[in-house]
């Protein structure tokens, strides 16, 4: 198999093999990572008509871990399992691999799987930046879980009910974010489909969808370890100073 970071860095893409084309996407499909509480965007007539339970910043960070973690149990429960059957049991990670569109997240989170958040990255991290930062990462992994799930269904994948999952779990997470930046007044851009490219999303061949998928999956995986991680210390933090 050639190198897929000279690939990536080259912008071409993998060649499909095939000449299936199923609709992968299709535009009229909800995006399940916008507006995930479902809170209705909708102007009341009165004001009277608005009602937003406040709550304490230990009770959005609790709630922000609680989800957080149960999204990786859950993922943690069959990361092994999907990784032997993309690369068998050579353990290869692709560590270094990260897609153009999920770079940014990865630089934000600048921890590898399973390495804990150092204390001293702890203690600078800021509330704001992390929960919009973290949230548009979500969505942008998302984006790619989507495709993930798709193509599990498409090609027969054995984790398609484990993926199909782990997009609700992440849609949890992701609520408990929103809820939180409406609390604190933050404002923020949604993520669209279109930050994933086309080459990456038609993938007939194997391989490269296993590469692909299993990326986007250690990075989500990895990208909850910091939220739960991050989000523990502001909690500890906020109780420690109420």
């Amino acid at each position: 198999m050639s190198n897929p970071l000279n690939s990536q860095r080259s912008g071409g893409s993998p060649r499909s093999s095939g000449h299936h084309h199923s609709p992968h996407r299709g535009n009229e499909r909800p995006m399940k990572w916008i507006n995930p509480c479902r809170i209705p965007t909708s102007i009341p007539t009165q004001p009277s008509e608005i009602h937003m339970p406040i709550q304490s910043d230990e009770e959005i960070f609790q709630n922000i871990v609680t989800q957080a973690r149960k999204a990786e149990v859950q993922a943690r429960r069959f990361f092994e399992d999907f990784r032997d059957e993309c690369f068998g049991k050579s353990g290869h990670d692709f560590q270094q691999l990260h897609y153009d569109w999920l770079k940014d997240v990865a630089e934000k989170v600048d921890k590898t799987l399973g390495e804990p958040v150092a204390q001293e990255r702890l203690d600078s991290l800021e509330v704001e930046d992390i929960l919009k930062s973290m949230y548009r990462g979500l969505q942008k992994l998302a984006v790619g879980l989507e495709q993930v799930v798709l193509d599990q269904a498409i090609h027969g994948g054995s984790f398609y009910q484990h993926f199909h999952e782990a997009e609700f779990q992440l849609k949890y997470v992701l609520c408990e974010f929103q809820i939180a930046m409406m609390e604190k007044n933050i404002q923020y851009e949604d993520v669209t489909r279109e930050i994933m490219d086309k080459h990456f999303v038609k993938l007939d061949d194997k391989t490269w969808r296993n590469l692909r998928d299993f990326s986007i999956f250690r990075d989500y995986l990895n990208t909850l370890e910091f939220i739960r991680e991050s989000f523990q210390h502001f909690w500890k933090r906020s109780k420690d100073t109420s």
